[in-house]
């Protein structure tokens, strides 16, 4: 897997609170990386998943089928794709993608 790190650019509010969340969970995560000829917007190496910041309106989903159908011949087994703003929906969804782990389930313990 090839990987280039993209110069730090300004995120999106979006993108911020992904990588909060990150952090908060303690996964070791890389921004804005290159995998063949991809730009993702995070890579959480050690699993490997990748996580994109979609935005409230998303991508094209065609076009995002295809380029996750090459990211996992790069090796990636899962990406995650996150459409909302909202900071708890967005730790929910990792929560439950990269630890499979029900938000409910964590909280009765």
């Amino acid at each position: 897997m090839s990987l280039i790190q993209k110069p730090p650019k300004s995120g999106t509010k979006q993108e911020k609170k992904i990588s909060d969340i990150l952090r908060e969970l303690g996964l070791r995560f890389q921004e804005q990386v290159t995998i063949g000829n991809y730009w993702v917007d995070f890579l959480i190496q050690d699993v490997p998943y990748v996580v994109e910041a979609d935005g409230l309106y998303g991508h094209f989903k065609k076009a995002d089928s295809i380029r996750d159908e090459k990211l996992k011949e790069f090796g990636i087994k899962k990406i995650i794709h996150i459409k909302t703003n909202k900071i708890d929906e967005i730790r929910k969804i990792l929560l439950r993608e990269v630890f499979d782990i029900d938000e409910e389930l964590k909280c009765q313990e």
